[in-house]
């Protein structure tokens, strides 16, 4: 009998050996419906870095246009859809830029269209995504500013309990903003007055901002091919206003642009409207790689 007894606890402290753990790791990894963080998707680059930047790690956010991918151009395909699973918010440049997202998104998700909430320019041209205003604003700090304060604003109302933690957050990233913008101007200030040539309209916000201005694109809009008298016109500019670098976006084709620029010693430098990658791979990053790149084309 006591052999028994004794056989028994041993088999008992055998299972236990080998099953507790196993049950503690598969009820460790069930994550509970308190524990799930609200989810948030955003267009592109530029608003979901800011977006992560109010967010922290209180709520996952997702980047929908993979990164060296053109807003104007982007076809999503199904990868690019299921990224939108479980999200409660979505927030989306509007002004025609991103209206791809109308398709992707289900109705019951909440928009949060910022074009809405920023300082909007009247577009150069107006066929550009068939509206009246530029849809480039994310390249000005002082909207960058307006959207850190909305992204805050969406995310209280779906987590009021971290409000205290996004209002943090977000003092904190508008002071690196503020100094952002100071850091910008005084790299840029002897060069106010002055024209670049870009690859297409997508940077009034951002030399407007520093008393500067585009004085031609090589697109008449993003996507468009322009004709050989568009470019005959271009070249008239160049010659007219002794420019010394017309500057290419990473996400769209430069292959005619060279073709057309090199028999007339023009260097050409780049301008990321977008970002995501390498040393844009922030806002702030972004905001910096663009304002060096015309410091250093205007100073040839």
């Amino acid at each position: 009998m006591k052999n028994k007894f004794l056989i028994t606890i041993f088999i008992a402290l055998i299972f236990g050996v080998i099953f507790a753990p196993l049950y503690l790791f598969l009820r460790g990894s069930k994550v509970s419906p308190t524990e799930s963080k609200p989810k948030i998707a955003t267009t592109i680059f530029p608003i979901y870095d800011i977006a992560k930047n109010i967010a922290g790690d209180k709520t996952d956010v997702v980047l929908i246009l993979p990164a060296g991918a053109s807003a104007h151009t982007f076809d999503p395909n199904p990868l690019d859809i299921a990224k939108l699973e479980g999200v409660n918010t979505l927030f989306k440049v509007g002004v025609g830029l991103d209206d791809w997202i109308e398709k992707m998104a289900d109705p019951s998700i909440v928009r949060v269209d910022l074009s809405t909430f920023v300082n909007l320019l009247k577009s150069t041209d107006p066929h550009e995504n068939n509206t009246e205003f530029d849809p480039h604003y994310w390249l000005s700090v002082d909207n960058a500013t307006l959207i850190a304060n909305k992204v805050k604003n969406e995310l209280v109302k779906i987590d009021l309990a971290n409000e205290d933690y996004y209002q943090g957050n977000l003092d904190i990233y508008l002071t690196q903003l503020e100094k952002l913008k100071i850091e910008t101007e005084a790299e840029l200030k002897n060069y106010k007055g002055r024209g670049i040539i870009t690859f297409h309209s997508a940077f009034n916000y951002f030399v407007g901002d520093y008393g500067l201005k585009v004085i031609a694109t090589i697109e008449p809009f993003a996507g468009k091919e322009p004709t050989p008298l568009y470019l005959k016109n271009v070249l008239e500019v160049i010659k007219i206003n002794h420019v010394k670098v017309v500057f290419k976006e990473p996400q769209l084709s430069s292959d005619l642009l060279s073709s057309y620029i090199n028999d007339f010693g023009v260097k050409i430098l780049t301008l990321d409207p977008l970002g995501g990658v390498d040393n844009t791979n922030s806002y702030i990053k972004l905001m910096r790689f663009n304002a060096n790149a015309i410091k250093e084309g205007l100073s040839l």
